[in-house]
């Protein structure tokens, strides 16, 4: 599994994988970057059977405070982001895979 993210650190021990959201300065609100490593690391780790458990937790004071406006700003500015409804199929997707770990035969969790 790839582990050289630019906001997620990454580490397995065993059957557990431990992603830790890497972006302490803001209190490790999703930007694009993020999001796109998240959904790369969930999806892999869905169709891994050797990952029992999946811990998802954030680097320095807070867990995650949501989306990273100031990023949607400057895409918005620069013409770069599209509709809402577009942004948000992103998380869907994350989303998505994460309730796959959940379901899968082997019994796979996110805690």
């Amino acid at each position: 599994m790839r582990t050289d993210f630019q906001h997620l650190l990454v580490k397995q021990d065993g059957g557990v994988l431990t992603i830790t959201m890497n972006r302490p300065e803001v209190l490790n609100a999703f930007n694009d970057i993020m999001l796109t490593e998240l959904t790369e690391v969930v999806e892999e780790v869905a169709q891994d059977e050797a990952v029992r458990c999946v811990v998802l937790t954030g680097a320095g004071r807070a867990f995650g405070s949501g989306q990273d406006l100031h990023s949607l700003v400057e895409g918005r500015s620069s013409g770069a982001v599209g509709v809402v409804s577009e942004h948000l199929q992103k998380y869907h997707r994350v989303v998505y895979a994460i309730v796959s770990c959940g379901s899968r035969s082997c019994g796979g969790y996110f805690v």
